[in-house]
């Protein structure tokens, strides 16, 4: 493993945890690289993206929302109020990092250790691919 091979996939890992593992393993990864990548990436991501979020609603503010961004930040607002907290972090893998960071920076930002729960939950999805696409490493 080279440190450039492995800093592509911290790269991958910090917008989608979902694809990193089998892209760690095409590289040759260990098991423990590719967790390592995957985690770290998508730590690094979250965090950036969840204070760039600031940046962008003060950059959105001053634009016109058009009718289908109303649409989507109402159908985001209906999400929020029919499911919890825990809905959201639990789909962490499946959304992107970004999209994560911005509905909790937006939504649940008034919780206590919401960025601890939400490193969590990455290191979390970060193992449980790692270790669910092992197998596709030995074919």
């Amino acid at each position: 493993m080279s440190v450039g091979r492995f800093i592509l996939v911290m790269l991958l890992a910090t917008v989608k945890t979902l694809l990193t593992p089998p892209a760690a393993y095409a590289q040759d990864f260990t098991f423990w690289q590719a967790f390592l990548a995957t985690a770290s990436g998508g730590i690094i991501g979250f965090i950036v993206f969840f204070f760039l979020v600031d940046a962008f609603f003060a950059i959105s503010k001053k634009k016109k929302l058009s009718k289908n961004n109303i649409r989507k930040a109402r159908k985001i607002v209906e999400l929020r109020r029919k499911y919890k907290l825990g809905v959201f972090l639990f789909l962490l893998p499946f959304l992107s990092i970004p999209v994560m960071a911005y509905i909790i920076r937006k939504f649940y930002a008034h919780h206590w250790g919401i960025i601890f729960a939400s490193l969590g939950i990455v290191v979390f999805w970060s193992l449980f691919f790692s270790l669910v696409f092992l197998p596709v490493r030995k074919i």
